[in-house]
């Protein structure tokens, strides 16, 4: 299995320079981003997928500070169409992260996360969760779990009627009811930026923490729906790099309910939530990250490794313990590299659409990639 084809798609097109980027993100407060043309109407990027197999269409939160954040995508002839978010007029509302949940009936569910950092505390609102029907394209907005707080990602309880998040720039894990409209925070979660929420196959919650005064460790905690209770683990992820540290970039949940996570590190491990215990798996290319990570028909699992367009699809074969590359995520056509990939998507067999995200240099691309077999 290599890649075939792959052929980006662009929603905005602009340009950054790196004089201007260097200022805005070293020096400039989050207001200034706010008063800039071009980041706030052409510098897009994308965060989120789904595929929905009952219209064939790649449902996408994007990062995009004019607040027109949720667009779908057809993979076939690369249309995008706005779903025009209903914003209440909160100018920090700017993006949907790792916020978009599919259930059974196929309604989709959101949160809304910011660009912005801990200085707009004060004036900002916080982010909305809501639901969004496919079939008449109408939404409801189910309420701001927590003040001021805005949402980096979530998990859908379907079972238990809840939505679970956690926040930026709060850093708080919350429990959101969907039966009462009420919210409780489950608890803060400290210094630690991962946006991914993990659910088990009983509903435990999984998530980072950070111990800070003195070793400075993220392991993972997990909450207990059952006792209604927190443990902090003393259960770190692989740290191949060295880096001191290393958190959820992304994960998925295999039909036979393994959870494998992909590390910032670029590290593939699984976690075994009964045990519980994580194992690694190795690396599948020699740079930091796996930000997006998908459950092929037959099995295989495969993501995308690497940054600053050194980005690659690789499939990892769980019977056999070993990686494959199957080629840059780059433009067949003109060369086109992907930045870093923040999420990948299954649209068939041979088909993944991965989301380009934080390009420095341009608005960024969706990028479907078709696979020989």
């Amino acid at each position: 299995m290599k890649i075939k084809q792959c052929t980006a798609y662009n929603h905005k097109n602009c340009e950054i320079s790196q004089e201007k980027w260097a200022s805005f993100t070293r020096r400039m407060q989050s207001e200034d981003w706010l008063v800039d043309d071009t980041l706030v109407n052409d510098w897009h990027s994308f965060d989120c997928l789904h595929y929905n197999k009952n219209d064939g269409l790649v449902y996408a939160g994007l990062t995009a500070m004019n607040g027109d954040f949720f667009y779908t995508f057809n993979p076939e002839n690369g249309h995008f169409e706005s779903l025009k978010f209903p914003n209440t007029g909160d100018r920090y509302a700017h993006k949907i992260h790792f916020g978009l949940q599919q259930d059974s009936a196929g309604i989709f569910y959101g949160g809304v996360a910011t660009l912005s950092d801990v200085d707009i505390w004060p004036n900002a609102q916080g982010g909305q969760l809501f639901r969004y029907n496919p079939s008449n394209k109408k939404y409801q907005l189910l309420g701001i779990p927590i003040p001021n707080d805005y949402i980096q990602g979530i998990v859908l309880d379907e079972c238990r009627n809840r939505i679970y998040g956690n926040t930026f720039p709060g850093r708080n894990l919350f429990c959101f009811d969907m039966e009462t409209g009420k919210t409780r925070i489950l608890t803060n979660f400290g210094a630690t930026l991962s946006e991914a929420v993990i659910m088990d196959t009983s509903g435990g919650i999984w998530h980072n923490y950070h111990l800070a005064q003195w070793a400075n460790r993220t392991p993972l905690l997990r909450y207990s729906p059952e006792t209604d209770s927190i443990e902090f683990l003393n259960l770190d992820l692989p740290d191949a790099q060295n880096l001191g540290r290393s958190t959820i970039d992304s994960y998925v949940r295999t039909e036979d309910q393994n959870v494998y996570i992909g590390g910032i590190d670029g590290s593939l491990s699984i976690l075994l939530p009964d045990v519980p215990s994580i194992t690694y798996l190795g690396r599948p290319a020699p740079g930091k990250r796996i930000k997006g990570l998908a459950e092929a028909p037959n099995g295989l699992i495969l993501g995308v490794a690497g940054s600053e367009y050194n980005t690659v699809l690789f499939s990892y074969h769980r019977d056999k313990n070993s990686f494959d590359i199957l080629g840059p995520v780059q433009d067949s056509r003109n060369g086109k590299r992907a930045w870093l990939v923040h999420d990948l998507c299954m649209v068939d067999e041979t088909t993944l659409v991965a989301a380009e995200t934080d390009n420095p240099h341009r608005a960024s691309s969706l990028f479907v990639l078709r696979l020989s077999v």
